[in-house]
């Protein structure tokens, strides 16, 4: 659950899990909203050091399961080609599913996207996700 200041981050929102890259670079967040549309989704902190010491903590993303709709709405290859079955929000076009964390390889994010398909089938997508160049690698 989240703690009151969390709370003010995400409203009607429970953290199901808390994943550290193994640089200890980025925090990746799963999360489970409850307001009006239920969906899984996922965040991530990047953290840094300046030269002076000073540590200092982003948002990388607020939500990867946004990130990867917009992506796959502008045409991202990998994305189109994993998601093809994938319904969209009407009237935006937006496909809809949820994201959750899988695991890290080094500063690359693996996430799940399932939904059930315009077929009416129940589908897992493996997504890898760069963050350092927030990009898609891979989507199957």
């Amino acid at each position: 659950k989240t703690t009151p200041g969390m709370a003010l981050n995400y409203p009607d929102t429970e953290i199901t899990d808390l994943t550290w890259s193994p640089d200890g670079a980025y925090l990746a967040l799963s999360k489970s909203y409850t307001g009006q549309e239920s969906r899984l989704d996922c965040a991530v902190w990047h953290f840094y050091q300046d030269a002076g010491g000073q540590w200092y903590g982003e948002k990388v993303q607020e939500t990867l399961r946004s990130y990867l709709a917009y992506l796959w709405y502008e045409g991202d290859e990998a994305l189109k080609n994993a998601l093809s079955a994938v319904p969209t929000a009407q009237p935006s076009g937006y496909p809809v599913f949820d994201v959750t964390l899988d695991r890290w390889d080094g500063a690359v994010l693996q996430l799940s996207c399932t939904y059930t398909g315009t077929d009416n089938t129940h589908r897992q997508v493996t997504v890898r996700y760069d963050l350092a160049a927030q990009q898609v690698l891979s989507a199957a």
